[in-house]
């Protein structure tokens, strides 16, 4: 049996560049980051699941899979009517194995929330850095809503809006305002692949999106369109962008694979430096955060601005 070892906040201040405040320097505390290394035996039987997975015919992504967001969305909510409790909005594809990636290896956690609880605490730390002082927060792609909760942490008074293309995640979202477990949010539908412009964003906004635009493999320009036309303050994507990881790397190289097997976000941190070439936006914070499900390393950050 491998020793326990567990994540501290130099690991993660270290990796991710940053100085954490005291408030996420307790979050770190928390959470229970305890894990496991693989052993040689348990590292040699999860490879060979990842290359049988690539091997094996997959469900790739895309527009076409719209009415099973629909179903999984609508689990969640009826997990939501029926505990009333926020630990229900966590989406179910979250915790699926017993073993994910943390920096370029992989590990047993001691918590199935391992992979969820390093994800809040990137989102509450650059939540933090960049929408404090927004008059109001749109998440692309929220799904059940649950990321709009840290949204809120960092910013009591924003409008929160969450959108997604699943009319059952608009339900999710009435329910949370109905019920009180956010004020001021407000849910609307909406299509990456076709964005609606009669739909405006206010000023002073930002954007965010998380594990959302990967269902639209290449066909992620319209959106950024939208988005430079709206002109918010900033807008923070945490998505799957193999630019980050070394194909040299043997884990990386699997999770590049996947990715593109899976049709999963294609280019888009190439199109966004493109873009910043042409002065048309100004990239702010660009990293990989090591951190992953068994297949895949998701997500890395990226946060940019369209040009005034």
């Amino acid at each position: 049996m491998a020793q326990e070892k567990r994540v501290t906040c130099g690991e993660i201040e270290k990796i991710w560049k940053t100085r954490l405040s005291r408030n996420l320097r307790e979050k770190v505390k928390k959470y229970d980051f305890r894990y496991f290394p693989l052993t040689r035996k348990e590292r040699k039987f999860w490879l060979v699941a990842i290359r049988n997975t690539l091997q094996s015919p997959i469900r790739r992504a895309g527009r076409h899979r719209l009415d099973e967001w629909e179903a999984g969305w609508f689990e969640n909510l009826k997990m939501l009517l029926a505990k009333k409790d926020v630990r229900a909005l966590v989406p179910l594809y979250y915790s699926k194995y017993k073993v994910i990636r943390w920096r370029q290896q992989l590990i047993r956690p001691v918590h199935r929330n391992f992979e969820v609880n390093m994800l809040s605490l990137a989102q509450e730390w650059l939540f933090g850095r960049y929408f404090k002082n927004m008059s109001s927060i749109y998440d692309f792609g929220c799904g059940t809503g649950y990321n709009l909760l840290m949204a809120r942490k960092v910013n009591r008074t924003a409008k929160l809006y969450g959108l997604d293309w699943a009319k059952s995640s608009q339900k999710i979202i009435k329910m949370i305002a109905k019920g009180g477990l956010l004020s001021n949010v407000h849910g609307r539908n909406f299509d990456f692949f076709n964005p609606d412009y009669r739909f405006t964003l206010d000023k002073n906004s930002g954007v965010y999106t998380v594990g959302a635009l990967e269902q639209t493999g290449r066909n992620f320009r319209k959106f950024i369109d939208y988005l430079l036309f709206n002109k918010p303050k900033v807008c923070v994507n945490l998505e799957i962008m193999s630019e980050f990881l070394n194909p040299k790397n043997f884990l990386d190289k699997t999770s590049i694979d996947y990715a593109r097997k899976r049709n999963y976000l294609n280019g888009f941190f190439d199109y966004l430096r493109l873009l910043e070439r042409k002065k048309k936006i100004v990239i702010h914070q660009a990293q990989r955060l090591y951190i992953g499900a068994l297949h895949n390393e998701n997500p890395s950050v990226v946060v940019w601005s369209p040009v005034s």
